[in-house]
């Protein structure tokens, strides 16, 4: 969590820290993934079979209901547990990673590789309220925790990217 301050280059060390692996894993699931019409699909026929169930007084549909109503906790729940049980497996996928942000693009290196991409080889930067994500394609990218930055750098991190899309 080591930060420099210079307005042509945002140096950030990220630190091996699960919890926005995982905030970074269920966001990209989110936007990526039709989830939300899954949970609504979910929702609807769990209060369908609940009436039935009631209507009928079946309790084994009744439970079945709920279990699909809550289908959106259980879900995050599982997912966060998979997220987990693949970093115990394989630790390197959360590595210190310092990247290196400037007008052209960023730079991430770890101690073992270095991936340099430019504005336009990101597919989409999204920021939030306490994250920044930046993917190269669908399922691969890389987060930035708003509170590495100053607002300066945010600043400079916005104008860098938002003057490739101008062009």
């Amino acid at each position: 969590m080591n930060k420099e301050v210079n307005l042509n280059e945002i140096r950030i060390i990220i630190e091996p820290n699960i919890e926005p692996y995982i905030k970074f894993n269920l966001f990209a699931i989110y936007k990526y993934t039709s989830i939300k019409l899954l949970y609504i699909i979910a929702t609807i026929i769990g209060v369908i079979v609940l009436i039935f169930g009631i209507f009928l007084e079946n309790y084994v549909i009744s439970v079945l209901s709920i279990v699909l109503i809550t289908f959106r906790y259980s879900y995050n729940a599982l997912i966060k547990k998979v997220i987990k049980k693949n970093v115990k497996k394989s630790p390197s996928i959360l590595t210190q990673t310092e990247l290196i942000i400037n007008q052209n693009g960023m730079t991430a290196i770890t101690d073992k590789s270095a991936t340099t991409l430019t504005w336009e080889d990101f597919d989409s930067i999204i920021e939030t309220k306490d994250m920044i994500y930046l993917f190269y394609n669908r399922a691969q990218g890389f987060y930035i925790e708003k509170q590495l930055l100053n607002s300066q750098q945010i600043i400079s991190l916005r104008a860098w990217r938002y003057k490739v899309r101008a062009n």
